[in-house]
């Protein structure tokens, strides 16, 4: 028995193809197995005598749970989904003795899949697709919190596959690059990632994958302003049609 969801993008020239194959071909849905959110930051205060004192920005930032995320570290969220974006904070400081603060933060979220879990064992993959329902919160000054204006939808810019491990000593380890431009996605809509997909199951069974990486659309660590743009990844799932015996 064939079973097939055309949302996944499957066509019937394909199909026909699977069908006239040895096998059956599926379908599966995929959760993930393992969500992370990493932290870069930026931060610098006036050395000036009076101000020692003062009240500093931390380097750490906060995950989409309101937990701590270590600078320089990948904090494993469990089911909790992982947060992408930037922000940035300013703080003049108030005459006659101006003591000025400021901190750059920006975090990126990981992701991986278990493909064995899908069963039957995928023998041969079709398409996989990768999908999630984003939710944004962002601030500028002089722009409606609301309102897109010249702020892309969301605060996500690229997809890479990712590498184990996601952080190592202080350093992010990107993977093959998917897509350099994820603000042209319509919400909600999935992308296809089929070869890197491919390259897990030609792992083979036991062999851990590297995962996907979500970059910033903003990771510059400069800059004196107030603003951010944070989006959380909601029910990101993989979904996979393939043939097996």
């Amino acid at each position: 028995m064939i079973s097939v969801l055309f949302r996944f993008g499957v066509g019937p020239v394909l199909l026909g193809l699977l069908a006239a194959c040895d096998g059956h071909v599926y379908s599966a849905s995929l959760s993930p197995i393992d969500l992370g959110q990493d932290c870069k930051s930026s931060t610098g205060a006036s050395d000036k005598a009076w101000c020692t004192s003062l009240n500093q920005y931390g380097g750490s930032c906060t995950g989409s749970d309101n937990k701590v995320v270590l600078k320089d570290s990948v904090r494993h969220l469990g089911n909790v989904a992982p947060m992408v974006g930037f922000e940035r904070k300013y703080d003049s400081g108030t005459d006659p003795l101006p003591c000025w603060k400021t901190g750059r933060w920006n975090s990126r979220a990981y992701v991986n899949f278990n493909v064995w879990a899908a069963k039957p064992k995928i023998e041969s993959l079709a398409i996989a697709t990768l999908s999630w329902q984003p939710s944004t919160k962002r601030f500028q000054a002089g722009i409606a919190s609301n309102e897109p204006a010249n702020l892309a939808p969301h605060c996500f810019k690229a997809l890479h596959e990712g590498s184990l491990p996601w952080v190592s000593n202080g350093k992010r380890l990107l993977g093959d690059l998917i897509t350099d431009d994820l603000t042209v996605l319509e919400s909600g809509k999935p992308i296809t990632i089929t070869p890197t997909v491919k390259k897990w199951v030609a792992l083979g069974s036991g062999v851990l994958p590297s995962g996907l990486t979500f970059t910033a659309r903003d990771e510059n660590l400069s800059g004196d302003q107030n603003k951010y743009c944070w989006t959380t990844l909601n029910s990101l799932k993989l979904d996979v049609t393939y043939k097996a015996p």
